[in-house]
């Protein structure tokens, strides 16, 4: 069962850089961490390697967020024709037996992939929060 859930943020992308090619697939990623326990925003900064570009992407992500997960889908529509086409990243994780969703479009598809990854997260911590698991 997918959890549909409003929510304040708790990590905001500032800044993505991916290097890929014939080399290995490398993201660094700045997010502003936003959560209550915070004093005041604070910006966490790492970077990771990946079996491409999206798995980079998500690597650091993890990483930064310290959230364990499982991608479970990961699709890319087109959503505006021509050359400056935004592509619509929609990606669903499961996390203690909970499938969250995220979505984002942007003309570049990696940026899109990055929020849409972070809009997921934001549910799974928003519901711990709220409902704090016992283990």
């Amino acid at each position: 069962q997918e959890q549909k859930l409003n929510q304040e943020e708790s990590f905001r992308l500032e800044s993505l850089q991916v290097a890929c090619g014939s080399g290995l697939p490398t993201a660094s990623v700045v997010l502003f961490d936003l959560r209550e326990k915070q004093k005041e925003k604070q910006r966490v900064k790492s970077s990771a390697l990946g079996t491409g570009p999206v798995d980079a992407v998500y690597q650091v992500i993890r990483k930064l967020t310290g959230l364990s997960d499982s991608l479970i889908e990961f699709s890319v529509q087109s959503v505006t024709e021509g050359i400056d086409a935004q592509g619509k990243v929609t990606i669903r994780i499961s996390h203690r037996k909970r499938v969250y969703a995220g979505y984002a479009a942007d003309t570049d598809i990696l940026l899109a992939s990055a929020k849409a990854y972070i809009s997921a997260i934001n549910k799974v911590l928003a519901r711990s929060e709220r409902e704090p698991q016992v283990d």
